[in-house]
């Protein structure tokens, strides 16, 4: 699995005495997801005209997708340095 399809509120595993495990409630967003539901937030509310071309959603759409990939990108690469660094 990477880093975007996990969970961005990921819920913990529950442990039964009898050694079965559980989840409380349902997995939900992935962080790709949420991230890219933030850039969608932001696009839309910014100082934008109203869109009257075709297929503007569409191209909204992909705009928060990229960003939401690039934070993705950059989080990862943030994670590996600091992996490396205490190597």
């Amino acid at each position: 699995m990477s880093n975007a399809d996990e969970a961005a509120f990921p819920v913990p595993h529950v442990a039964m005495p009898e050694g079965e495990h559980i989840h409380q409630g349902v997995p939900g967003l992935t962080k790709r997801e949420y991230f890219a539901a933030m850039a969608m937030q932001g696009i839309i509310a910014g100082n934008q005209p109203v869109c009257f071309v075709a297929d503007c959603e569409k191209k909204f759409a992909k705009a928060a997708l990229m960003i939401a990939d690039a934070i993705l990108t950059a989080l990862n690469a943030s994670i590996a340095a600091e992996v490396w660094k205490h190597e």
